[in-house]
């Protein structure tokens, strides 16, 4: 169903997440090229705000490769060498915007534009917050230099280095 709602919408498809909703829902959907996600229940306000802060840009066709790193849009997944890295959908997609970004510094309002808000009342500390949890899956594979991947640029935003 979802596939045949991306193949025919001529704008992007949302996905509405429940606490009911499990992981292969959300994979699926992702891989099929879902362009964002909401939580549910949605008011009419929140379906506005959420549907002015969908990327307007092309998803990557293919694995986008930074030094060691590389976070793969089509299959929806995040990988060191060839060591998958786990993690959430807002998560990668924080990954995947600052990958498309790569070598330049992305704003706070642009990752919280393309990780979702979530719940959050301060949607640029929820962003910190997935930086620092993928910054901790990355040195759970990579060891110590894994911090570095993500780099700060304080009062701007992040880059990825390499």
């Amino acid at each position: 169903m979802v596939d045949i709602a991306v193949m025919t919408c001529g704008s992007s498809v949302l996905l509405g997440l429940t606490t009911a909703t499990g992981v292969t829902e959300v994979s699926a959907a992702l891989s099929a090229g879902i362009r964002g996600i909401v939580d549910l229940p949605l008011t009419a306000e929140r379906l506005a705000r959420t549907l002015r802060t969908l990327p307007t840009k092309t998803l990557a066709s293919g694995p986008i490769t930074i030094g060691d790193l590389t976070v793969d849009a089509r299959s929806h997944r995040i990988y060191w060498e060839s060591t998958p890295i786990d993690a959430s959908p807002r998560e990668f997609a924080v990954m995947l915007e600052l990958a498309q970004n790569h070598p330049h510094t992305v704003g706070l309002d642009q990752l919280v534009d393309a990780g979702g808000q979530g719940s959050s009342v301060d949607p640029h500390a929820s962003v910190r917050v997935l930086i620092n949890h993928v910054r901790s899956r990355i040195a759970q594979v990579t060891g110590a230099r894994g911090s570095a991947i993500i780099e700060t640029v304080r009062g701007v935003g992040y880059r990825l280095a390499g």
